[in-house]
């Protein structure tokens, strides 16, 4: 995924459903996933059309999803995150993972990648996983009424 050159989004609901989002200009596309944690390993994504009378609208989401994937896509200068937007970005992806059973060091590897990840595990620091403890007490802070910060 990190070669694709538009904006991608993983996000996984609270039933451990993964969406796979697809955002490039003024185009988005939204594939369901189904299976193993695209986050964690490679996957092999195979599309199903639910019968004959979707396979309009499925060549229109191909023809969407073929369009956004062969752009060469500049990020734009106003799109930039910001300290708090990451925190709060991890903080959540971490109270999910903690939802659904995830052990830190895979809740690292969809916030950091796997490569960081191994390397952290094996070092002797526990710098990364402090920042796993530290975004999980946000996260479950945040569930707790912190949200109201926000609004």
């Amino acid at each position: 995924m990190a070669t694709l050159p538009a904006i991608r989004q993983l996000l996984i609901d609270a039933k451990g459903t993964q969406h796979l989002k697809f955002i490039a200009d003024r185009s988005t596309i939204s594939i369901l996933l189904d299976g193993a944690a695209v986050a964690v390993a490679p996957a092999r994504v195979v599309f199903h059309v639910d019968g004959l009378q979707r396979l309009e609208r499925a060549r229109d989401s191909f023809a969407t999803l073929s369009d956004i994937l062969s752009r060469d896509i500049e990020r734009s200068e106003d799109w930039q995150w910001t300290a708090t937007s990451l925190a709060v970005r991890d903080a959540l992806i971490a109270l999910d993972g903690h939802r659904v059973g995830a052990t830190y060091r895979a809740i690292a590897t969809v916030i950091f990648g796997a490569e960081r990840t191994e390397d952290a595990w094996r070092s002797a620091s526990t710098a990364l996983k402090d920042r796993i403890r530290r975004a999980l007490k946000r996260g479950l802070s945040l569930v707790a009424g912190g949200y109201r910060e926000f609004l």
